[in-house]
């Protein structure tokens, strides 16, 4: 009798905090749309992470400012207001200053979990300011000559067949990063475990979909329930291999070394010693990951668009030529002058922004300007930046790739918070600097060497994966890379 009475009571009780959470936003006064009812449980699962289509379906479906939904059970304000967008991420930062809720975990289990992106309050701010310098614009240039080595080593062996753009962008880009991130020179033994390792951390199923759905929405039940934000074994491989790392760089009589690992000195430096592999290491493998996806997607996409519209490919062409006979090679400097190239990346990025949403976590109650509607400490805010920057009453006609749009005398009129592949404010991408550099060397190399021809049987327009955390096309992007004939002929200028 004492068992049915407590089953009762406890289903009584779970009803009534669902109803009381159903009509959270009901009681602030917002326009909301209504959670997911207990007897759908594989939609409620579906809704705790949504998708780019949830993410896009939810910004259409109202015309205010501010709209609330539920991951869950859990209470999420979508902010479709530009204006109140920079406020939270710049002029207001004090109140979301995390993009995460803070979660309690064992240091020494889930050491990686200690990545920049995922840290919060002062221990953010504090490494923060000490990464800082090592994306300086002059700590960036010494990079340059590890991506000429990889783009050397790839695009020559490209040949006038049909190539899959995201694998060639994953060549690209992770052998990059394994030079700069980890130190490994391309004869290394090691870069082909690190990179199955790394690749092992970034693939998506069900069974990790849903544990990092309940790390964001259900923190203290993540941590209850002993789950990691990352696998064991890449978790140890990562820790062991960065101390092993460090060890040699602080053996070494070598100095000036221009990789990563070898400067997160003053990183380890402010961290307990107990804790300090494990730091560095999050912020190495944290590096690689968010470098990894977001560069390779931002490639991809550029390349397609450049396949898509040879007049575009044409033009940053014609500002290319003169600037290799200029300068003999790509240099840093080259680069800097190379605008139209920098456009043709910004445009891409706008239409295909590799972080589709951003979260950040109100840390102290906010009243939204023009409002009584005061958030909660702990309200989560997501921000659409992928629907943002497709919107038509901020872009005019937004499916369209043109990078004039981010000429001197059209930039003015983007609308602040309506372009955010880097997100904002003080949490803004720290390597930017560097994911840019990469970027306008490698497109540099391919559009001054290669005509780009889409392959038929590729869409020409884009379609999106619902199950990526990240913004991430369906299906293959198929180019043909022929051989550019006639390079001198277009050199000479016209009469």
């Amino acid at each position: 009798m004492l068992l049915v009475v407590t089953l009762l009571a406890l289903i009584g009780w779970l009803l009534w905090k669902d109803s009381r959470s159903r009509e959270h936003w009901r009681r602030l006064g917002l326009d909301w749309e209504e959670a997911c009812p207990l007897h759908r449980p594989l939609a409620l699962l579906r809704s705790l992470a949504p998708g780019l289509p949830q993410v896009c379906r939810l910004y259409r479906s109202s015309s205010a400012p501010v709209l609330g939904f539920f991951k869950g059970r859990t209470p999420v304000l979508m902010v479709r207001d530009p204006a109140l967008v920079v406020a939270i991420m710049q002029a207001d930062f004090q109140h979301f200053a995390d993009k995460r809720h803070p979660i309690q975990l064992d240091k020494s289990e889930d050491p990686l979990s200690q990545h920049l992106i995922g840290l919060t309050g002062e221990k953010w701010k504090m490494i923060r300011s000490k990464l800082t310098p090592i994306f300086s614009s002059g700590k960036i240039k010494e990079s340059l000559p590890l991506m000429e080595e990889a783009v050397d080593d790839i695009l020559p062996e490209l040949k006038a067949e049909e190539v899959d753009i995201y694998q060639l962008a994953v060549t690209l880009v992770t052998d990059v990063i394994l030079s700069y991130a980890f130190g490994l020179s391309r004869q290394d033994p090691n870069r082909g475990l690190v990179r199955r390792m790394g690749m092992k951390s970034i693939q998506a199923n069900y069974r990790i979909a849903l544990k990092r759905a309940i790390r964001f929405c259900f923190p203290k039940l993540f941590r209850l329930l002993r789950l990691r934000a990352f696998e064991p074994q890449v978790t140890s491989f990562f820790v062991e291999f960065v101390k092993h790392a460090i060890w040699k760089i602080q053996a070494s009589s070598h100095i000036g070394r221009a990789d990563f690992i070898s400067r997160l000195g003053s990183v380890a430096a402010v961290v307990p010693e107990e804790e300090r592999d494990g730091m560095v290491a999050a912020q190495v493998f944290s590096f690689y990951v968010a470098g990894f996806e977001t560069t390779c997607f931002a490639l991809s996409t550029s390349i397609y668009e450049l396949s898509k519209n040879p007049e575009v490919l044409m033009k940053a062409r014609k500002e290319l030529d003169p600037l290799l006979e200029k300068h003999g090679c790509f240099s840093y400097e080259a680069l800097q002058e190379a605008t139209y190239l920098t456009q043709i990346i910004q445009e891409s990025m706008r239409m295909y922004p590799a972080d589709y949403a951003t979260p950040r976590i109100c840390t102290k109650p906010y009243q939204i300007p023009g409002t009584n509607i005061v958030l909660e400490k702990g309200t989560e805010v997501l921000i659409p930046g992928f629907c943002l920057s497709r919107d038509p009453r901020y872009h005019d006609d937004p499916l369209k790739f043109d990078p004039e749009r981010f000429s001197t005398e059209n930039k003015v009129n983007i609308i602040p918070g309506t372009y955010l592949p880097f997100g904002d404010g003080p949490r803004k991408c720290i390597a930017v600097r560097f994911s840019m550099l990469e970027l306008k060397y490698v497109l540099a190399r391919v559009i001054s060497a290669y005509d780009l021809e889409l392959d038929p049987t590729t869409p020409r327009e884009l379609t999106f994966d619902e199950n990526s955390r990240v913004t991430h096309y369906c299906g293959r992007i198929l180019v043909r890379f022929n051989k550019r004939r006639n390079l001198l002929s277009e050199l000479i200028p016209e009469n």
